[in-house]
């Protein structure tokens, strides 16, 4: 899809309706919000601040709000997913917090963090096998690389003092 919508064409059911199958084939080529709304850069950085600021002031419903809006827009952007994520799991909202994670897990197979923070949500709902499945798979996905030595200290920290 060459052209952008105007928003206001997609308020509207008929005229959403003329351009949905032009749509449903956009998506279905990995074409986002963000590019088909015109939204650029500058505006996602502005965006995500707010988000970050949300976070930032313990405001964690406004801050997931915001994180899960910056998500719509781009599902591809992992840093979206990884603050809606965190947002969730300090607000206590472990099952949807996993759900973030795994969409982190999902664009970057390499990053060992969100295993970390799905360790720590499993934990907090009993779910004490698959933490340390998590666990383990945070220090495996680390390996040795420098810049996740950290990640995988605190992995393997966690997992040799989880209770019996």
């Amino acid at each position: 899809m060459t052209k952008q919508i105007k928003i206001t064409e997609l308020l509207d059911t008929k005229k959403f309706n003329k351009h949905k199958n032009e749509l449903l084939g956009y998506f279905e080529k990995g074409g986002t919000w963000k590019d088909l709304l015109g939204y650029d850069q500058n505006l996602m950085q502005s965006q995500y601040k707010l988000a970050y600021d949300f976070y930032q002031k313990a405001d964690y419903k406004s801050a997931a709000a915001a994180f899960s809006y910056l998500t719509m827009l781009n599902p591809y952007e992992s840093t979206y997913w990884m603050g809606l994520g965190i947002s969730k799991q300090s607000d206590r909202l472990y099952e949807e917090a996993i759900v973030s994670y795994v969409a982190v897990e999902a664009i970057e197979p390499e990053n060992p963090v969100p295993h970390l923070h799905l360790a720590q949500c499993f934990y907090a709902l009993n779910l004490r096998e698959e933490a340390i499945k998590h666990l383990e798979q945070a220090i495996h996905v680390s390996g040795e690389r420098p810049e996740f030595k950290e990640v995988s200290l605190k992995a393997s920290t966690i997992l040799k003092h989880l209770p019996k």
